[in-house]
């Protein structure tokens, strides 16, 4: 059997600050830090078989502090999957996230230096030179097949039982459990 376990990064600057952060490469508060090391000791006792995570130094962080908890020998790991990173807000990225205004435009917003929070209907919609819901959407089915499933094919395969961690982001998480559920057809069949 095959054990996912998803792990939002611990509080970064940029989330204290109420800003995009997307793929800015923003470092964990101190809090963040101690988040870090609490989900590393909660995990201390848990056997995985290899640890990944977003490249970006406040996932990256976090799973370092995972690592560090695990028993000897330390599991294989690599924190340079750019597929989990979180959603690019391009533009918006660094500035204050805020509320759209009644009877203006996206464009408008966007011309003032201004970056709404999208709503739900607009999926297809990206901040200039980011992501949108869709495209990332697209990117965590990537990520499912190209990181979880060759362990599912060899949990298939071997009969054993397997345990990764991916530690990523909270937009790219909602993103890879949709995929997981989509890719999986809710039977837990990546295959």
């Amino acid at each position: 059997m095959l054990t996912v376990t998803l792990i939002r990064h611990g509080e970064s600057t940029h989330n204290v600050l109420a800003l995009w952060s997307g793929c800015t490469e923003c470092p964990l508060t101190e809090r963040g830090t101690q988040q870090a090391r609490a989900v590393g000791a909660y995990f201390a006792d848990t056997q995985f078989t290899k640890i990944y995570a977003s490249p970006l130094p406040r996932a990256r962080d976090t799973a370092q502090a995972v690592l560090d908890a695990q028993p000897t020998p330390k599991p294989p790991h690599d924190f340079t999957i750019a597929d989990i990173r979180e959603q690019s807000f391009g533009a918006a990225e660094g500035h204050q996230t805020c509320v759209r205004e009644p009877g203006k435009t996206l464009e408008a917003h966007f011309a003032e230096g201004k970056y709404p929070i999208l709503y739900e209907s607009e999926k297809h919609v990206a901040f200039p030179g980011g992501e949108s819901v869709e495209d990332l959407t697209r990117r965590g089915e990537k990520a499912v097949r190209d990181v979880v499933l060759p362990h599912v094919v060899n949990v298939a395969r071997s009969g054993g039982n397997e345990h990764i961690a991916l530690v990523s982001h909270g937009l790219c998480i909602a993103q890879l459990v949709g995929a997981i559920v989509r890719l999986g057809g809710g039977t837990g069949d990546l295959g």
